[in-house]
């Protein structure tokens, strides 16, 4: 492959892992979405405290509190939530032709094409949901959201519906109609093109 080819096709990848995602004809389609800024804050305000507690006790020798917490125990807090944050603040959003493949953190969750009877846009709301990472909604939905507002929902044959956060959610829900209809299609119907018989 020559050198300029090669530039290219890392320039495509590095842009699918973009915020606003790749959606080159015929291609794989991915996305990278960090949690929103006041989910973020969730995670800060705790790492916040404790660490200035655990600072406060080891380096002054001053007890906070009439029961204190050693301040061995409360670095080993602080480093939980860390972990916990690290583990849960990046969702990543794969969609080929045959499937869709969602992961948020350690946890992921896969749909195949053929299983999708539609994408269709829809507004995550607090109300539903009661927050941002791996959600049940009150409408007996899954989610998997890194912010409050407009997502996809794909309506399922067999299982909950998902629904899931995306900056592009008009051109995914296009993408993923487009691509379960094919798979749908090929499915049921014979390598002749004819209707398989049940």
């Amino acid at each position: 492959m020559k050198f300029q080819e090669h530039l290219a096709v890392v320039g495509k990848q590095i842009r699918g892992w973009l915020p606003g995602g790749s959606l080159a004809a015929g291609s794989t389609y991915r996305e990278g979405l960090w949690i929103s800024t006041w989910g973020l804050l969730v995670f800060a305000v705790p790492v916040g405290v404790f660490t200035v507690l655990a600072f406060v006790q080891a380096f002054t020798g001053v007890p906070l509190g009439n029961h204190p917490a050693p301040a061995i125990v409360l670095f080993a807090l602080d480093a939980l939530v860390m972990v916990v944050f690290l583990a849960f603040s990046r969702m990543t959003i794969r969609i080929d032709p045959t499937k869709v493949r969602l992961r948020l953190g350690v946890m992921a969750k896969e749909v195949r094409m053929e299983d999708v009877v539609n994408a269709v846009v829809q507004n995550a709301m607090l109300r539903t949901y009661g927050g941002i990472g791996i959600r049940y909604g009150t409408d007996g939905s899954m989610a998997f959201l890194t912010f409050v507002g407009t997502a996809v929902k794909l309506t399922r044959r067999n299982g909950r519906p998902i629904l899931f956060s995306t900056r592009r959610a008009p051109e995914v829900s296009q993408l993923v109609n487009s691509w379960s209809k094919s798979n749908t299609n090929h499915k049921s119907n014979g390598p002749e093109g004819t209707r398989l018989e049940n």
